[in-house]
């Protein structure tokens, strides 16, 4: 039987807006506010990790609280601070797709 281990991910894994519209070849700006939705909606993923459902969320905020303080769900002040989650990553892209604008 074998053992299969949770993945692991590193800083670099989780992509910004940018990285992710360069990525995609997208707008930065429209990837941006995909991004800011649904972070704000809280728009969960499901995965398998040994055997076992987790849920985590699509889009992570990155920042140092310490200097940040409170952050609301309804403005975000660090563009770079939304993170897309790696096991996100083909579900953003759909997402994308659906509401490119005309």
């Amino acid at each position: 039987m074998a053992n299969s281990q949770a993945p692991k991910y590193t800083k670099a894994d989780f992509l910004n807006y940018k990285k992710l519209a360069e990525k995609l070849g997208a707008d930065p700006i429209e990837v941006y506010e995909v991004m800011r939705r649904h972070w704000k909606a809280s728009t969960p993923i499901k995965y398998t990790v040994n055997g076992r459902n987790a849920v985590s969320q699509m889009i992570v905020m990155n920042t140092n609280r310490k200097s940040v303080g409170r952050t609301s769900r309804t403005s975000t002040t660090n563009k770079n601070a939304l993170l897309l989650h790696p096991m996100g990553f083909g579900v953003f892209v759909e997402m994308l797709k659906s509401t490119k604008r005309k």
